[in-house]
């Protein structure tokens, strides 16, 4: 039993070893700057803060991203590319925002999938986050935001950018969403 120990933590500590190695650095500036269907600076229950967002994907960091062929690590979390990413998509929407955690309508999540594949074209990238959106302490809407797209090219910037805006319209078409803010 303990050499089936010994040798289970060995293939795992090398495997581990082996992932990491084989991780390319990535270092992303995300930046939205997309139209908003909707104009959230008339929305009820604000301001709006943002919570943290759990990484619920298996990976060995909270960097990586799982590619077809390896792993990419970026420069930041996947969790704080999520803050950023829902932070510049509100603010272009025109909320009202307040500290992390201090609104009165809370909107956070878990990150669920982040995954790239090559294919023939470029690259298909698919993301899914479970979000949740809170106001005066109740859970006022959840959904599982999804995105997928394929670009032509091999441009890592561009494929997650169209990812992240993809995920942000996603949000934006969901009108039971803004409907908690008073939105229609």
């Amino acid at each position: 039993m303990k050499t089936f120990k010994l040798l289970f933590a060995g293939l795992l500590l090398s495997a581990t070893t082996v992932a990491f190695a084989e991780a390319e650095e990535l270092t992303f500036d995300y930046q939205y700057d997309a139209s908003v269907p909707r104009d959230m600076g008339m929305m009820s229950d604000g301001p709006l803060s943002l919570g943290s967002f759990g990484d619920q994907r298996e990976t060995f960091s909270g960097r990586q991203l799982r590619l077809d062929d390896g792993s990419l690590t970026l420069d930041v979390t996947v969790s704080e590319l999520m803050h950023t990413t829902f932070s510049q998509g509100f603010r272009a929407a025109g909320a009202e925002m307040a500290a992390d955690d201090a609104g009165n309508a809370v909107f956070s999540g878990d990150i669920l999938e982040f995954a790239i594949e090559s294919t023939d074209a470029g690259y298909q990238v698919l993301l899914r986050v479970d979000a949740s959106l809170s106001i005066g302490g109740r859970t006022a809407w959840n959904s599982v935001l999804f995105s997928r797209v394929e670009t032509e090219g091999r441009d890592l910037d561009t494929a997650l950018s169209d990812a992240l805006d993809r995920l942000l319209r996603e949000l934006w078409w969901d009108a039971y969403f803004f409907m908690e803010f008073g939105i229609f």
